[in-house]
């Protein structure tokens, strides 16, 4: 007797749908990515690619579970990262990479600014504060104190294309004007200080030049 019997081949050429992929930085001037995609239908894993610096996509991780669309990286250097991931089924059909998401990392402070004080007389109780905006500042900040008392804080948001604030009817004693630069990712400078003292009794009176 000859035997019979069936067997069942499964074709599927198809690939899945591309991802939408997403991405957060962990924190404004963080050097850390949180990555997440959605999960096509049909798929088994991911496949997930990174350039630096308009450089070529290289392989991150090939074999991403397709149940976790996930990814975390951290202490990034400096510099633009572009990632894309794809999506990849049971039988090895490979979806077309994502839109690719992109995050800027940037660490790194701004110059301290050189700031100049000087009375307008040796008996004056006015001044005016100069400073020099470093390159990549986006604002300023501002404090003053005076003698051993607290700092207090003049402007929180000095535009970078501002270089001068005025002060008039300073009390006596002796005024500590200090001024740090932030970029446009909350990078801080080193704080910089001038010292001035004045020697005239009067009420402490503070305006934009």
């Amino acid at each position: 007797k000859s035997a019979t019997g069936s067997a069942t081949v499964t074709i599927d050429v198809t690939p899945p749908e591309r991802p939408v992929l997403s991405i957060e930085r962990n924190s404004i001037n963080g050097n850390g990515v949180h990555l997440t995609w959605t999960q096509p239908a049909t798929v088994h894993s991911f496949a997930l690619y990174r350039s630096y610096n308009h450089g070529e996509a290289l392989a991150v991780s090939t074999n991403i579970s397709g149940s976790e669309p996930i990814f975390y990286q951290s202490d990034l250097a400096d510099g633009l990262y572009v990632y894309t991931v794809k999506a990849i089924d049971s039988f090895g059909n490979t979806s077309n990479a994502s839109i690719g998401a992109t995050a800027n990392i940037d660490t790194t402070a701004p110059h301290a600014p050189t700031l100049n004080a000087s009375l307008a007389h040796l008996n004056s109780t006015s001044t005016t504060l100069t400073w020099n905006a470093p390159s990549g500042t986006t604002k300023f900040i501002l404090t003053h104190r005076i003698n051993e008392d607290p700092s207090t804080i003049v402007s929180s948001n000095i535009s970078a294309l501002t270089s001068n604030y005025s002060f008039s009817n300073l009390v006596d004693g002796t005024h500590v004007f200090s001024i740090y630069a932030i970029d446009e990712y909350h990078n801080t400078s080193t704080i910089v200080s001038s010292n001035i003292s004045a020697l005239t009794s009067n009420n402490c009176y503070r305006d934009w030049e």
